[in-house]
């Protein structure tokens, strides 16, 4: 397994929180075209792949300028799927038409398009410089412990979330005393093939926290708006 370093960009269609939210249009570009646009950009890629069921975000991805070499069954582009079902079947093609597997892949989701190819290029020095560990997330601090939040309970109302942490009189302990939480934000992922194929696991155990600046992924017509009044309001730094 050599050293190269491949990106790999998932992108099925078939999203119901917004419709086609792989392709939504953020000012004149899709989500798709941003990862592409930054891909294009990183140091020492060997190929920009793009995984996605969809004819019509093939043929997409092709005028941005990346590889789509086959497509990715229906089966496995469902609601329910899981990452590693796609990646088997990326896994697949470099088998049967006997291509040597890079040793790392750089993963960028389409939902989050603001990124800068500096940061991923930092991302890609950081994991080759630790031999030791399976793969690299790239996640912020959340300004506000989700231990101070509430769930439901059975009957419907409200009960603290991290009951672990609060006192016998369900008073909030201070903030000092409450752990940090990282969210992974989908900036940049880099994971290792030979870490998938020993341990049939994306991530591993020894996962580098990459920090990165609050990052808004897209899940929502709230976030994907977010986004366009920012790029309003501070200009598009992928395209301008």
């Amino acid at each position: 397994m050599g050293e190269e370093i491949n990106i790999i960009i998932p992108a099925r269609s078939g999203s119901k929180s917004i419709k086609d939210k792989n392709i939504s249009n953020l000012d004149g570009h899709t989500l798709l075209e941003y990862s592409i646009k930054v891909a294009k950009q990183c140091c020492d890629v060997n190929k920009i792949i793009v995984s996605t069921n969809s004819t019509k975000y093939k043929n997409l991805a092709l005028k941005y300028g990346a590889d789509v070499p086959f497509l990715r069954p229906d089966n496995i582009s469902g609601d329910q799927s899981v990452d590693m079902d796609w990646f088997k079947n990326l896994f697949d093609y470099f088998k049967n038409d006997n291509l040597k597997l890079p040793k790392f892949w750089v993963w960028l989701r389409p939902t989050t398009p603001i990124r800068s190819p500096e940061v991923i290029n930092q991302a890609i020095k950081v994991l080759k410089n630790c031999k030791n560990a399976d793969s690299l997330r790239s996640v912020h601090l959340l300004p506000e412990s989700p231990f101070k939040w509430y769930e439901k309970d059975n009957d419907g109302y409200l009960k603290p979330f991290g009951f672990e942490y609060l006192k016998n009189d369900f008073t909030v302990v201070n903030k000092q005393e409450l752990k940090d939480v990282w969210v992974p934000n989908g900036y940049v992922d880099i994971i290792k093939s030979d870490n998938i194929i020993k341990n049939n696991n994306l991530f591993g155990k020894k996962i580098i926290p990459f920090r990165t600046n609050f990052t808004i992924e897209v899940d929502s017509q709230q976030e994907l708006d977010y986004l366009r009044f920012m790029i309003k309001y501070k200009g598009n730094s992928v395209f301008n």
